[in-house]
């Protein structure tokens, strides 16, 4: 459980700097109705790591209470999921798009899920 909770907290770290990454670049928007279309590290850390505290909370009651598996499958969706968006952001910065920071053409839509 404890290496099934340190890498969901890598690859939520790893979701996040690919998103802001992705913003920095203007190559795409925040799809996370909670962190707005163009968050701060400071919120997206402020926002996301507490809801990654609480999904530990609930993989760990469900250990306790006996569904150990349950509780692991809780942790790895929840870092394939992450791994997914992080390598998605940064591959979005990496884009090469020269679109402007106030214009929508060009920019992709991609959806963030913090957990």
């Amino acid at each position: 459980m404890v290496i099934g909770g340190l890498l969901n907290l890598a690859s939520t770290i790893a979701d996040i700097e690919g998103t802001q990454a992705c913003l920095h670049a203007h190559t795409c928007r925040e799809g996370n109705p909670l962190f707005g279309a163009n968050p701060s590290r400071a919120r997206a850390y402020g926002i996301g790591i507490p809801l990654t505290f609480a999904t530990y909370t609930m993989a760990g009651l469900l250990k306790k209470h006996g569904n150990g598996n349950y509780a692991f499958a809780v942790l790895w969706c929840g870092t394939l999921l992450h791994a997914y968006e992080a390598s998605n952001g940064f591959g979005l910065a990496d884009n090469g798009s020269q679109t402007k920071p106030n214009s929508l053409a060009g920019q992709k839509f991609g959806i963030v899920f913090k957990f």
